[in-house]
């Protein structure tokens, strides 16, 4: 399960500005620190980190390949559509993250799924949301780097990702 007190998943880089430069807090109606349109939540903030109208822009730190998002404020996750409300790593803030964050959201290795933000954290290593040999359903699978990270002593490489995942002892030489 991904547990936010023990792995570092989101870190607050800005907060929205009105024209003139005054931080503001929560959400913001008014413009971004540029003068243009603010991003909405969900909008890569990646190279704007202050032009997120919810003045929230995070980064998945556990896979840092993704861009950073603009994130919604909340104080519970019935206000999420993903039903999690994670706590920032670096703020007294929480946002509307990937269900995969969020320990009552997230799908346990061996279950099924349609994105990798959708699984749980498993042993410390972000997960992949896998298909074997083609199939048509997915499930997440642990990420690993060693046979012994794994219950199974597979740890097998991905055909289609640079990554390594917890598999079946068929998939092992």
């Amino acid at each position: 399960m991904r547990q936010l007190s023990a792995v570092v998943l989101f870190v607050l880089l800005g907060c929205s500005s009105a024209p003139g430069g005054s931080p503001q807090g929560g959400a913001s109606s008014s413009g971004s620190s540029s003068g243009a349109a603010c991003l909405g939540n969900g909008a890569d903030c990646t190279s704007t980190p202050n032009d997120c109208c919810s003045g929230v822009c995070s980064a998945n730190t556990s896979d840092p390949s993704q861009p950073d998002r603009c994130a919604k404020a909340c104080t519970s996750g019935s206000s999420c559509n993903s039903g999690c409300c994670a706590k920032l790593s670096n703020a007294n803030v929480s946002v509307c993250a990937p269900r995969g964050f969020c320990q009552n959201t997230c799908v346990a290795a061996g279950s099924s799924c349609m994105l990798d933000e959708d699984c749980c954290l498993g042993s410390g290593f972000p997960s992949k949301c896998v298909t074997a040999n083609g199939g048509a359903s997915a499930t997440c699978a642990n990420e690993c780097s060693r046979n012994v990270d794994c219950v199974s002593g597979c740890c097998a490489p991905l055909t289609n990702a640079n990554a390594s995942v917890c598999s079946a002892r068929q998939f092992c030489p």
